[in-house]
């Protein structure tokens, strides 16, 4: 998605979040299809820069059937 509106960008927001998380020692997933960018340039953040630092990128179907109540816990 690309944004034409001050929102969470990948190549700012979500990257320098992602890598103080990281820093911190948290394991950290980033939600493709739940983030945004100005560009198309702009987005490759994500695929470049992005994987050195989590531990997944899912998409929010992925997500929402992790954390569903009830699912996959014991």
């Amino acid at each position: 998605m690309y944004s034409e509106s001050p929102s969470a960008v990948v190549q700012t927001c979500i990257e320098a979040t992602v890598r103080y998380a990281a820093e911190l020692g948290y394991e950290v997933a980033v939600v493709r299809d739940a983030t945004a960018d100005y560009s198309r340039d702009d987005a490759c953040c994500l695929d470049i820069n992005i994987p050195n630092y989590v531990s997944a990128i899912v998409t929010t179907s992925q997500i929402s059937a992790f954390i569903r109540p009830g699912v996959g816990r014991a």
